[in-house]
C-alpha cells in the first residue's frame, strides 16, 4: 500500500518499534524502522522543538533555508494509526535550520547534541551496545574530546562510509585526504601538504600537534560535527564544509 504524505511525496507504510531516547535533560520517543534505521514522529519532533501545535511537517518545510525532507509513514505497535516521521539527517536539518533562526527549542536541544553522535543516542535508547572501542563518544560536548578521539572518530566514519559498494576505488583513496585540504583550506587559506611544508615539519611530526590549542579545538569540533553527518549518510566532503559553516556561525555567536 502506498500512501501520499502531506508534502506530496509518495512513500510505503513501514512498521516501527518505539523506546526513550534521552538526548541531555530531554526525552522523547524514537522509532526503529523495519529497514533497521532510526527517526522521529514530526508530531514529537514538534513537541521537542517546543513549536506551537498548530505546526505541521508541510509549514516546517516552508520555513526559511530548510533543506528538502524526506518524510516516511509508519505504524508502530503501539498505534495503529500512521504517523509521519523523519529520520536522523532531517531531524539534523531541521535542527540546525531552527536553531539558526533562534527558535529556543531548537537552541536548547543543540546544545544538548551539540559535538556528539544522533545515532549513538538511538543505540543506547534501544539498548544496542558495542564493545567500548567502537563506541563513539555520545553525550560527550566537542570541546572536551581529546585530540585522538576526534581524529579517530573522522577517519572511522569515513572509512565506513567508504565500505559502500558503490564508492570507486580513486574515491577511497583520495577522499581522506581531500576531506582534510577542506578543513585547511578553510581555517588557513592552505592545503595540508603546503602549511606541513610552511612550517617546516618532520615526516615523523604531525601536522595537528603543530597548532595553537585554541585552533585545535575548532579542528575537533568540526570534525566530530562532519563525523556524525556522516555517520547519517552525508557524503564526507559535504559533511566537512557542512560542519565547518556550522562552527564557524555558532563561533560568529561568540
Amino acid at each position: 500500500m502506498t500512501i501520499k504524505s502531506d508534502t506530496g511525496h509518495s512513500s510505503k507504510t513501514m512498521r516501527a518499534t518505539t523506546a526513550t531516547v534521552k538526548i541531555g535533560h530531554t526525552e522523547f520517543e524514537g522509532l526503529l524502522l523495519g529497514d533497521g534505521t532510526f527517526a522521529v514522529a514530526v508530531s514529537q519532533l514538534i513537541e521537542l522543538l517546543l513549536l506551537p501545535p498548530i505546526f505541521s511537517l508541510k509549514r516546517i518545510t516552508l520555513l526559511p533555508g530548510i533543506a528538502p525532507l524526506s518524510p516516511k509513514k509508519v505504524k508502530t505497535i503501539h498505534n495503529h494509526k500512521s504517523v509521519i516521521c523523519l529520520s536522523l539527517l532531517d531531524l539534523l536539518k531541521v535542527v540546525c535550520t531552527l536553531n539558526a533562526i533562534g527558535l529556543d527549542g531548537a537552541v536548547d536541544l543543540t546544545n544538548s547534541i551539540w559535538g556528539t553522535s544522533l545515532v549513538q543516542h538511538f543505540l543506547d535508547g534501544f539498548g544496542v551496545t558495542f564493545d567500548l572501542e567502537d563506541r563513539q563518544d555520545g553525550g560527550i560536548h566537542a570541546r572536551a574530546i581529546k585530540t585522538k578521539t576526534a581524529r579517530r572518530g573522522i577517519a572511522d566514519s569515513i572509512s565506513d562510509y567508504c565500505k559502500s559498494p558503490k564508492v570507486s576505488n580513486k574515491y577511497r583513496c583520495n577522499v581522506y585526504s581531500d576531506a582534510s585540504n577542506v578543513l585547511h583550506t578553510a581555517l588557513f587559506n592552505e592545503t595540508a601538504e603546503k602549511l606541513r611544508e610552511k612550517r617546516g615539519l618532520k615526516d615523523t611530526e604531525r601536522l595537528r600537534d603543530s597548532h595553537q590549542p585554541e585552533i585545535l579545538t575548532k579542528i575537533e569540533e568540526i570534525e566530530c560535527f562532519a563525523s556524525t553527518l556522516i555517520d547519517l549518510g552525508v557524503e564526507p566532503i559535504e559533511a566537512m564544509q557542512y560542519a565547518i559553516n556550522g562552527i564557524n556561525y555558532v563561533y560568529s555567536l561568540g
